[in-house]
């Protein structure tokens, strides 16, 4: 029996002149006809493969994407203030108090003092001890003045939100305070000479059960109060 050609189905004869490798009556080549039957055969499997590989390329992209998208995430909170990391999922900023640029002024003028001082100690020459000394007491003064009023700045922070009053102090030694408004019993402000020119002042928070929380140099403490009151009214209106 000679060879079956599985393009045209022909049996090859022993009469046949065609070479061994080449179906007699069709011209095709066996094994070429053979290698790409295999193939035929072998396409849906090869397809299935190829869907699988993307269906895991697909999810190790969105795996990939989580991932950065939580770590683009963690920085944008680690930016944000203690205020608005602290929110409730339904709780918004209604006000903010920030410390007033008066701060820096204390700090200013004794720096300004000193460096008279040192310098009218220089010229003078024999006996400038006199004023050098205590104008580098007042350059070192001024320099621990303007530390505090820089960490004052920076660090504190005072809001109302929807729910509550909330108010934090400190760079490396925090203290918190968070008030719901029904626990807040009054807002009081103090203005000096300069604070009601300036528009800042000392905001006092009083809080049921003797909770009391000064905060100095606050700007535009009236407004803070006004916005503060009436959204404890309206908390408590039925």
């Amino acid at each position: 029996m000679g060879r079956h050609c599985k393009k045209c189905g022909y049996e090859r004869r022993d009469g046949d002149i065609a070479p061994e490798y080449e179906c007699p009556k069709c011209g095709a080549v066996y094994e070429k006809v053979e290698v790409r039957l295999k193939y035929e055969a072998e396409a849906p499997l090869r397809a299935k493969a190829k869907e699988e590989v993307e269906r895991q390329d697909a999810g190790e992209k969105k795996s990939s994407k989580e991932d950065n998208g939580k770590q683009d995430q963690e920085p944008k909170r680690a930016s944000m203030g203690y205020v608005e990391s602290n929110l409730s999922p339904d709780e918004r900023i209604l006000a903010k108090g920030k410390i007033h640029w008066f701060v820096f002024v204390p700090p200013i003028m004794l720096a300004t003092c000193g460096v008279f001082l040192v310098s009218a100690g220089s010229s003078i020459g024999d006996g400038g001890l006199i004023f050098g000394l205590p104008g580098a007491l007042l350059l070192l003064a001024s320099f621990i003045s303007l530390l505090k009023a820089v960490l004052s700045f920076i660090s504190t922070e005072l809001a109302i939100t929807t729910k509550r009053v909330i108010a934090k102090f400190g760079l490396i030694s925090r203290e918190t305070i968070e008030l719901n408004h029904t626990k807040v019993e009054s807002f009081i402000v103090h203005q000096g000479i300069f604070g009601r020119m300036l528009g800042f002042g000392t905001l006092t928070i009083n809080g049921t059960g003797g909770v009391r929380t000064p905060i100095p140099s606050i700007c535009n403490p009236l407004e803070f109060r006004r916005i503060a009151n009436s959204q404890i009214e309206k908390m408590q209106s039925p």
